[in-house]
């Protein structure tokens, strides 16, 4: 019977460990910033998608837009003219810029594989 009941205390040990809450902390959604700066000497007018388009965001020279999102999570984003008529598909962790191209057009470059 003593054998037994050390198995008993044992495994519910094992299972106090399993479902503390230390171990919830591995389910947690990591959250990670996607950066543009705004490079061009233009004042740009964007918007960003996760799960609906945002209101219109102005983004002046030598300023950057900023958002949260999970770490898994791309978002769209989009500018009106004179920025490049495209829906960008961004990554977390990755920092972008707007720039204007030979041609007088401003892009989106990816210009920084990660940021923390």
């Amino acid at each position: 019977m003593k054998t037994s009941r050390a198995l008993i205390v044992a495994f519910g040990a094992s299972a106090f460990v399993l479902a503390s809450p230390c171990s919830a902390e591995f389910n947690m959604i990591v959250t990670i910033r996607v950066v543009v700066l705004n490079n061009s000497s233009a004042t740009v007018t964007c918007r960003y998608k996760k799960n609906e388009w945002s209101a219109p965001l102005t983004v002046p020279p030598e300023n950057q837009f900023s958002v949260r999102v999970a770490d898994v999570e791309d978002i769209l984003f989009k500018c009106d003219s004179p920025v490049e008529p495209v829906v960008y598909r961004l990554k977390p962790s990755r920092r972008y810029s707007l720039l204007r191209s030979k041609d007088g057009i401003i892009r989106i470059r990816e210009i920084t594989p990660k940021i923390m």
